[in-house]
């Protein structure tokens, strides 16, 4: 799959990234974040991470709020979605950079696999807080489709990816609102 990727995002026009441009997780390591993920799910009894994900979801609440400082996490608690810097756009832009294609390809490659069948992933974009709410929330959710896009060209089944674009409603914990580390793309099992 990944040279699908590869082969696509070249009749594109992009470039093959150099070798000092990295992804950031290798696939099996992409695999294990989402068995953690579908394995919390099922300790907890519930799939509350598709529950956000509904049309009555209150965008001012934090999509994974923070513990308070006394509480301790629950054995069961659901692990981080996985998150992407590596998969970046122009500015202002919702064209995927050269250096996102080998994250693509190894996600592609994890998303694709057969075992996952009978899951659905949610690609979730973020911006930074520059610009309008309005804005910003338009742009995450193309950036979202982007990745999606580029993902079902790798052979990713659409039927398994739906993009979702959160703007800049919900930063990285610790970072402040307009940092560009809040550009970013997760990746989170829905069921």
């Amino acid at each position: 799959m990944t040279v699908r990727v590869l082969g696509w995002l070249l009749l594109c026009g992009f470039a093959v990234a150099p070798p000092a441009l990295a992804q950031e997780m290798s696939p099996e390591e992409i695999r294990a974040r989402i068995n953690a993920q579908i394995q919390a799910d099922k300790q907890s009894g519930s799939d509350g991470r598709a529950m956000w994900l509904n049309n009555g979801q209150d965008y001012n609440k934090p999509l994974y709020p923070n513990p308070a400082p006394s509480a301790q996490p629950k054995p069961t608690a659901s692990p981080p979605p996985l998150e992407f810097r590596s998969i970046q756009f122009g500015y202002d832009s919702d064209r995927l950079t050269p250096g996102s294609l080998l994250t693509i390809g190894a996600l592609a490659t994890v998303l694709g696999a057969p075992d996952y069948a009978q899951k659905v992933f949610f690609i979730v974009g973020h911006t930074d807080s520059r610009g309008s709410d309005e804005y910003n929330l338009k742009l995450s959710g193309r950036r979202a489709m982007s990745v999606v896009a580029a993902l079902q060209l790798a052979g990713v089944p659409a039927e398994r990816l739906r993009a979702q674009g959160m703007g800049e409603r919900q930063p990285s914990p610790g970072i402040p609102s307009e940092d560009p580390a809040n550009r970013r793309v997760q990746v989170i099992v829905a069921q």
